[in-house]
């Protein structure tokens, strides 16, 4: 194992007193439960696990304006229940009426703790979305309902850049003096293959690039860099080959807390 990653100036220190929103891949979920662990008030995916710019971009903006669920848009699964196309599975229920009050708490309370946090940490899964085409809407999360309904789409760097630029407008106006911190999972999207996993992560790197660029409240943490640069190896990862394990998690959460200044 050898160190890669240049050193980078610290525009960010992650002090323990200040609390954090992240939202993105299923690689922040491993962030975040080790930051709450690590003593650190905040929250991760209220509504579940989000993998591309325009899904995240859109949690967000429902988060901040507490703007509530569409019953209208609710969808009775043929064998679980309730849901919406913009929350986790897990969070479905027996009628409309107690996935709209279910949902309604769960924006409330992410909303207050947005509003306190002072780091918000994006971390982008893929640039291929999905949109669905009977709703006319994209979506985050397709239910395993008819793939005829959906089209999966690669989002253009301009769509990605126009989109982080959004993300961190919005947060800026919650919070002035807040810091958003991008990273990019390293969990690798295979069921589209090798190259175009690779396509995605490089048109996410590009896009992200230009907007880091253009704000001083915006930091770059290279998860993605030091799992396929530093580690490389397949014995880094879960036997699916997708999913870095456990080893390679502590790995980076070692680098984060070096990063940013966290004991």
């Amino acid at each position: 194992m050898k160190n890669f990653i240049e050193k980078v100036p610290y525009k960010i220190r992650f002090h323990k007193d200040s609390s954090f929103t992240a939202l993105g891949s299923c690689f922040t979920t491993h962030i975040g439960d080790k930051l709450i662990r690590h003593g650190i008030n905040g929250q991760y995916n209220p509504f579940g696990t989000l993998f591309d710019p325009f899904s995240i971009l859109r949690t967000l903006e429902r988060i901040t304006h507490k703007t509530n669920f569409d019953k209208n848009k609710f969808f009775k699964h043929p064998q679980d229940g309730w849901f919406h196309y913009d929350i986790s599975h897990k969070m479905g229920e027996s009628s409309p009426d107690l996935l709209a009050s279910k949902l309604q708490h769960a924006i409330n309370i992410a909303n207050q703790k947005l509003s306190n946090s002072k780091y918000l940490i994006i971390t982008l899964g893929t640039a291929y979305a999905f949109y669905h085409h009977p709703s006319k809407k994209w979506v985050s999360n397709c239910h395993k309902m008819p793939q005829i309904e959906f089209e999966r789409r690669l989002l253009s760097v301009t769509e990605i850049e126009i989109a982080l630029r959004k993300i961190v407008g919005l947060f800026s106006m919650l919070n002035p003096n807040g810091q958003v911190i991008f990273t990019i999972s390293p969990v690798r999207h295979l069921r589209t293959g090798v190259v175009k996993n690779n396509i995605s992560k490089s048109y996410l790197r590009v896009a992200l690039n230009e907007v880091l660029n253009d704000f001083n409240q915006t930091s770059y943490f290279p998860a993605y860099e030091i799992v396929i640069d530093e580690l490389r190896d397949y014995d880094f990862f879960h036997p699916n080959g997708m999913h870095p394990n456990e080893q390679a998690i502590a790995y980076v959460w070692s680098k984060f807390k070096e990063h940013y200044h966290l004991i």
